[in-house]
């Protein structure tokens, strides 16, 4: 059998269990691609990136098997990246880096007939709002020259937040919005491309559950906020938050939060009076904070596991690690070792809600690092973007 033979059966033997289970598990609904439009060869598919069941979530709208971009890491689980390469075959993708080869293979299976599906913010969102996303998304759209399907998925970070330790059920859908033909961007340059994608897949939960207001049940809504949630916005101070089952409480003032029915905040101050404001409030904050205060970040971290990754082979694993940050440097302590790295060659991505992966811009290997369910990974990786100028998280 060719290998996407085997893909193909794959899908189409997994579609109607995924399809039974998430409609059991979050009440997700599914519209199916729509049947009138005539171009029957291959497309790529754009998402917003909502939780991590997205590339399951948006397979169940089509009828065709679909190639997803993945971050690397995937591949670095030993047997089980190699039955998942041989059942789906995602098509790795370094976060924070560039990669060539993941461009080559795009293009590969695009001109095989198939199609391939990318989350251009390369992250599912931390605040309920849709995160920035890839600027090269648009170079490769005008490369490709196939049609482009704008797809959305609502109510994913309300079902699952990023900081949340259970899951809840409420609304959670996944609908085409449009398509782009070729003839509609071929003559666009890439900026009006990006803007185009950007504004298409934009999408804030918060604002839609304000008006829709769909109750969604769950257990410890409010349970390791702090992991996503680093800053009070009451007091400004770092690292003060503490949760426990629906409501979350800062140790150095009289703030209590509390997360209610629908999902949305109860008792934070107005510029913080929801998830997306507050995340955006403890970024500006924290921009300001590395402005104004050179010199004074002193932030350490304590991770129970570590591990070296090399591109496409098995984690190996490094013990437990201390990071301490400061402006110009991270120093990663093992039991026999310190290294210490110019923050200046380095970009981070944060998996799920504590583990933090570091690139070094001269080096092959990530280092990868996991800590407690309430340890906050973001801050270092934000902290990162904002000192190289980046946009990032």
């Amino acid at each position: 059998m060719s290998r996407p033979f085997i893909h193909r059966i794959t899908f189409f033997f997994f579609k109607p269990w995924f399809r039974i289970w998430l409609k059991w598990k979050f009440n997700y609904q599914a519209e199916p691609f729509h049947k009138t439009y005539p171009h029957q060869g291959a497309k790529l598919i754009l998402s917003n990136h909502a939780m991590a069941m997205d590339p399951i979530m948006l397979s169940l709208s089509f009828k065709k098997h679909i190639y997803f971009v993945a971050s690397d890491i995937i591949f670095s689980m030993g047997f089980i990246s190699r039955l998942l390469t041989w059942l789906v075959a995602p098509i790795p993708k370094s976060k924070s880096r560039s990669d060539s080869q993941t461009i080559r293979m795009i293009y590969k299976r695009i001109k095989a007939g198939h199609n391939v599906a990318i989350f251009p913010e390369g992250n599912a969102t931390f605040s309920g709002e849709t995160m920035p996303m890839n600027k090269a998304i648009a170079k490769l759209v005008k490369k490709l020259k196939v049609p482009v399907v704008f797809y959305k998925i609502e109510g994913g970070s309300l079902t699952k937040p990023r900081f949340a330790k259970y899951a809840r059920k409420g609304r959670l859908k996944g609908y085409t919005t449009s398509v782009w033909d070729p003839t509609d961007f071929e003559h666009l340059d890439p900026l009006a491309i990006q803007t185009h994608i950007e504004h298409t897949l934009y999408h804030n939960d918060v604002e839609t559950q304000t008006q829709l207001k769909t109750p969604y049940r769950g257990k410890r809504k409010a349970e390791d906020f702090e992991s996503t949630f680093y800053l009070c916005p009451s007091c400004d101070q770092y690292h003060t938050l503490s949760s426990h089952d629906h409501t979350v409480r800062c140790t150095a003032c009289n703030l209590s939060v509390t997360i209610d029915a629908f999902g949305l905040l109860n008792g934070a101050p107005n510029h913080a009076s929801d998830t997306v404001k507050w995340y955006h409030h403890q970024r500006q904050q924290t921009i300001h904070y590395l402005t104004d205060h050179p010199g004074d970040l002193n932030h350490t971290l304590r991770f129970h596991e570590s591990f070296l990754i090399e591109k496409g082979k098995k984690k190996i694993k490094t013990g437990p690690a201390v990071i301490t940050m400061t402006d110009t440097h991270l120093n990663i302590k093992h039991a026999s070792s310190t290294q210490s790295y110019d923050i200046k060659h380095l970009t981070a991505a944060v998996q799920q809600k504590n583990k933090l992966i570091v690139y070094h811009q001269q080096d092959p290997q990530a280092l990868y690092f996991v800590g407690d369910e309430k340890l906050n990974a973001l801050f270092i990786a934000q902290c990162i973007d904002i000192i190289n100028g980046k946009e990032g998280y």
